[in-house]
Formats: C-alpha cells, sequence, structure tokens
C-alpha cells in the first residue's frame, strides 16, 4: 500500500536533476541567507517553478546540513517525484535536526519512502518514533501496522492498526491497514470486512481494491482477482502490489504471458517491490526455469530476509538444482535471525534428509513439530525417514497418519502411510489408504501402485491387482522387477484348482511371461518358479 505524507504537497511533477551545476556551495549560509532562500523557494515552489525551488533548497542542505526545514521540504519534493533514495536521505537528515511537528513530520515522511522502497523492517524501526513524541499521530499507526505486516508480525500489525482505527474511524488508509495487517494474520473474513470499510469511506482507495484482490487470489478466484487488481490499477498505475496479484492470478489461469507482462511491469515500477519479486520466482519456477526462479526468488530474500516464504523458495530452488550445501547454509543463517520459524525448521530438515543426513533431518523435523504441530509435511518426512532410511515401519506409520490426518487426499501422503502399513502387516488399512491414493486425478506413483497390488492380491481381488500392478509396472522405471513377480503371481491366482482349463491360455502366458520379465530384471521367487514349471508342463493346480 502507498499512503503519501502530508508533506509531499507537489504531485504531478516531471523528474528532472535535483542537484544544478551551481548548487555546489560550500560556504556555511548565515541564518537569513538560510531563511530568505527557503522563502523564495517557497514561492517559486507555490507558482511552479519546481526546479527552481529544488535547487535553492538543495542549496540551503549543502551550506547548512542541518537545516531541518529546507531537508524537510526537499525531502518532500524527492518524494513526490519517486526519488525515494534521496528521499529517505533528506528525511533522516530533517529528523535528526528538526524538533516537535517539524521532526514527527520527517519520521513520517520517511517511514513511508522506506516502505515504499520495501524495506519493511526499517520501516517498521522509524514509525515509532512518531508515536514516542505523538501517539495520537494516525499516520505512524498505519505504517507501524502495514510495515510489521510485511516483515510477518502479525499480531502486532493487527494491534497496531487497531489503534490508527481507534484515532481515526473515518480513516479509510486506516481500515485498509487493518484488512492488510488481518490477511497477513489469516483471518481473512476479518480483512475482507476492513477492506470493505474502507472503500465504502472512500471507493477510490486502490490500496483497498488490492487487499480485496488478495483474498480473492488466495480463495482462488482469479477471475475476482484479476478483476479487483485492475480497478486497482486503474485508480494507481503505480501500485505495484496490484500488478503483482493480478500477474499470480493470470499464472494460476495459465496465462503466462499476462502474467509476465504484470510481473515485469510490478518489478519495473518498483525493483524493491516484495510480492513482485516472489510472484516471479514462483512463476519461473512453475515454468519450470530454476535459474530464472533462484534469482527472483534471491532478491525477493534480500528485500526481506524475515520472510520465511522466501527464503524457504530459495532453498528449495538450490537444493533441487543440485546445491543442496548451499541450501542448508541460507536455511541455517536465516534460523539464527528466525529460530522459531517451523516452515524453515521443516525445509532444512527435508534438505538434509536428502542429503542422507538422517539424524540432523528428524533433529529439525521435531523442532518444526514441535513449534507448529499442525505442519502436515514435517510429520510426513519424519515419517518418510524413519521408514525408508531407518526402516522403522512401525514408528513411521504414527506420524505418516498424523500427516494424511491433517491432509487426508495428499496422495503422496497416503502413499508412504500405505506403503508402513503394508510394512506392518494392517492389510485392510493399507488397502483403504492406497486405494484413495491412486483414485487421485493423474496418480502415476509406481511404488504406490505396486503396495496397492499387494495389498489387494493379499484380500484376493485378483482382477483389482493385475489392473493396479499394470498401472504400476506403465509408470516404473524399466529395470524395476519387483510388479512383474506380484503380477505373475495375481495371473496365477486366478487360474482355478484342477486348470488351466480351456480358455485359461492368455492366463498361463501371462503367468509365464510376467514371471520371465521379473527373473530377468534380478528377481525370483522359488516357489512361484516350481509353479511356472509345473504350468510349462502342463499340470494341473492343486
Amino acid at each position: 500500500m502507498r499512503f503519501h505524507p502530508s508533506c509531499v504537497l507537489l504531485v504531478g511533477l516531471v523528474l528532472f536533476s535535483p542537484v544544478p551545476s551551481d548548487a555546489q556551495e560550500t560556504d556555511r549560509l548565515t541564518g537569513r541567507e538560510a531563511e530568505e532562500k527557503i522563502r523564495e523557494a517557497d514561492r517559486l515552489a507555490s507558482e511552479g517553478n519546481v526546479t527552481e525551488a529544488t535547487r535553492l533548497y538543495y542549496q540551503v542542505t549543502v551550506s547548512n546540513p542541518d537545516n531541518a526545514e529546507a531537508q524537510l521540504k526537499l525531502a518532500g519534493i524527492y518524494a513526490g517525484t519517486n526519488e525515494l533514495e534521496n528521499a529517505v536521505g533528506a528525511f533522516r537528515a530533517a529528523a535528526e535536526h528538526g524538533d516537535g511537528d517539524q521532526q514527527a513530520e520527517a519520521y513520517v515522511g520517511l517511514t513511508n519512502a522506506l516502505f515504499r522502497l520495501g524495506r519493511h523492517q526499517q520501516a517498521a524501526e522509524a514509525a515509532p518514533k512518531v508515536i514516542e513524541s505523538d501517539p495520537s499521530n494516525t499516520e505512524a499507526h498505519v505504517y507501524l501496522a502495514m510495515s510489521l505486516a510485511k516483515i510477518g508480525r502479525a499480531e502486532e500489525a493487527v494491534d497496531a492498526a487497531q489503534r490508527a482505527v481507534e484515532l481515526a474511524p473515518d480513516s479509510a488508509t486506516a481500515h485498509a491497514a487493518l484488512g492488510m495487517a488481518q490477511f497477513e494474520l489469516g483471518d481473512e473474513a476479518a480483512a475482507r470486512a476492513s477492506f470493505g470499510k474502507a472503500l465504502e469511506l472512500d471507493a477510490s482507495m486502490a490500496e483497498a481494491h488490492a487487499g480485496m484482490a488478495d483474498i480473492l487470489l488466495a480463495a482462488g478466484d482469479y477471475d475476482g482477482a484479476i478483476a479487483e487488481a485492475t480497478k486497482a490499477i486503474e485508480i494507481d498505475n503505480q501500485l505495484t502490489q496490484a500488478y503483482s496479484i493480478r500477474g499470480i492470478a493470470h499464472n494460476a489461469k495459465g496465462d503466462a504471458g499476462a502474467a509476465y507482462s504484470d510481473l515485469q511491469m510490478a518489478v519495473t515500477v518498483n525493483p524493491n517491490d516484495f510480492e513482485a519479486q516472489l510472484a516471479f520466482g514462483q512463476m519461473h519456477e512453475a515454468q519450470g526455469n530454476p535459474h530464472l526462479a533462484r534469482e527472483y526468488y534471491k532478491a525477493a530474500a534480500e528485500l526481506n530476509p524475515s520472510s520465511s516464504e522466501a527464503v524457504v523458495s530459495l532453498g528449495r530452488v538450490m537444493a533441487n538444482s543440485g546445491d543442496a550445501s548451499g541450501a542448508t547454509e541460507l536455511l541455517r543463517k536465516s534460523l539464527e535471525q528466525n529460530p522459531d520459524s517451523a516452515e524453515l525448521h521443516y525445509q532444512l530438515g527435508r534438505i538434509l534428509g536428502s542429503q542422507d543426513q538422517v539424524d540432523a533431518a528428524m533433529a529439525e523435523l521435531d523442532a518444526a513439530i514441535g513449534l507448529d504441530a499442525g505442519l502436515a509435511g514435517a510429520h510426513y518426512e519424519r515419517g518418510r525417514l524413519l521408514l525408508t532410511k531407518k526402516q522403522d515401519a512401525a514408528g513411521a506409520t504414527a506420524f505418516l497418519k498424523r500427516a494424511v490426518d491433517l491432509e487426508p487426499d495428499n496422495a503422496a501422503f497416503l502413499t508412504d502411510y500405505g506403503a508402513a502399513l503394508i510394512a506392518t502387516q494392517q492389510v485392510d488399512a493399507a488397502l483403504a489408504a492406497l486405494s484413495k491414493a491412486a483414485s487421485s486425478p493423474g496418480y502415476k506413483d509406481p511404488v504406490g501402485l505396486y503396495n496397492l497390488g499387494r495389498a489387494q492380491l493379499a484380500k484376493q481381488d485378483f482382477a483389482e491387482a493385475v489392473e493396479s500392478l499394470e498401472r504400476s509396472i506403465a509408470a516404473a522405471p524399466p529395470n524395476w522387477g519387483s510388479p512383474y513377480l506380484v503380477l505373475a503371481w495375481a495371473n496365477f491366482s486366478m487360474i482355478k484348482a484342477g486348470c488351466p482349463c480351456p480358455g485359461d491360455e492368455a492366463l498361463v502366458a501371462a503367468v509365464q511371461e510376467n514371471y520371465r520379465k521379473a527373473v530377468e530384471l534380478g528377481v525370483s521367487d522359488p516357489n512361484l518358479q516350481a509353479r511356472v514349471d509345473a504350468l510349462a508342463k502342463g499340470e494341473k493346480v492343486k
């Protein structure tokens, strides 16, 4: 959100060089001379001659850097022309040398400029300076709320925004800030109400439309998100948040061209827009461009180091690209600053597990679960490591069950849960879990289908077992022999006692061919071998 401080009175200006060559004066002006130049600059500014006014303000700040009035007015011009880096410097100088209302105004402007630059941590540190001297300053509470929301301190953000609403119940900006904080906290219903109140007070508030778009995006209403974001952009075509949201929605709908255009606009208007950089990374990752995704995630993480989402995304791409050690170092450094982030512990545990550092991985996953018992992925990874690395199927079952309880439709969770149940001889429960996994759209996990076939074979559902095992073979690597062995058993089990009989020729051929392939791939079974040999001799099944 972008709310402009009261000191920025000059709008719609063209960009210009604020440092004319004849302004490089080093002799200190007397108090009277400085005052005269400021008054003349004020007059020029009021007449629309901003270039000349800026030259005079700048002369005063060069010769008298402790002149808070000149610094403040120069900062206002910089902010109005989006020269935010210059604005930050001038506002800092004004805050350092000013006092009373002047200092408070400088800190408000500084907070605004820092927020617009994406330096949310610094903005959150600057806003309280205003509140210390003037607890009733609504703007300061608004900026504090928005900045805290951006760095993930949602509960504090809500408190600050509620204070702003108490101070100014008819302020649309205060209600919009509250909506932003509530959305960050995860209370979408309250956020929708706050953004709605902001729009009721001021229907032209672009930030509130963008907030509504964000809520619709989170709900999967991509068309609604695009419509609200478009309204925001029509009101304020410099609002990068709206471009980010619309770009993400376009990408979710599969319109990569429109998504790229919006996200490129967002980072062009403001390269320090955290959401845009993060969204660009997500788009490139989804499109299979890990190197580009890594660059955008890196930019997002640098802009907001406290964002677990950015750091985790960067770490994930690094690990998936083969830089597991770099990802591990990144996550460990982030955990030094955010030790209570369950997501960071989880991702670090996942990466350590992929490096076969099993004990260290499980320690991180335990930490994640201790911080957030509802983090399904951490339970899943913990169970998977017990199942595959420690061969502790009984221990794995409890963790995998918890993961499935938390996400009952997650096919990967169901698959490994089913494998643990098979290993612990809980066939009925395994059959239920694996059947549900296999019914997921597009399911092609060869191990899951193999285990499902084993469970169906154990329950004498021979035809179903054949179907599952054939699906497993179709999805499996060509050098895996186990599904052929179990498929041969399933085919054999369909031959009735006293047969083969007329019509069983295809079953006999399937038994022989699938067992031949299993043996060829290094898998055999003496019991089945004896039966295959008997069939080859024309003997009947006993």
